[in-house]
């Protein structure tokens, strides 16, 4: 089948891919888990807001203390913007 030979090659490319690809395809994860999710609440009409401001960056300081996994997203859209695209190792 097509769909088999599709996945057992990103299954290939994720183990053999170096750092970039990796945080590529968790990235793309991430967001396709997250995308699936609000268009099942959708479906049942359960408001996707109450859920989702657990993953978005807020904007003030102690509730960003009680949150961090929320700098994630961020922290892996900027290293892929700087060294992906750039081709430079060294981000920070």
């Amino acid at each position: 089948m097509a769909a088999d030979g599709f996945i057992t090659d990103l299954k290939r490319k994720f183990q053999q891919g170096d750092i970039v690809l990796r945080l590529v395809y968790v990235n793309v994860a991430g967001f396709l888990a997250v995308t699936l999710g609000q268009i099942f609440l959708t479906l049942f009409n359960v408001p996707a807001s109450p859920w989702m401001n657990y993953l978005e960056l807020p904007a003030w300081t102690e509730v960003f203390i009680r949150r961090p996994w929320t700098l994630m997203p961020v922290c892996c859209t900027s290293c892929l913007i700087c060294c992906g695209y750039s081709g430079s190792v060294a981000c920070f």
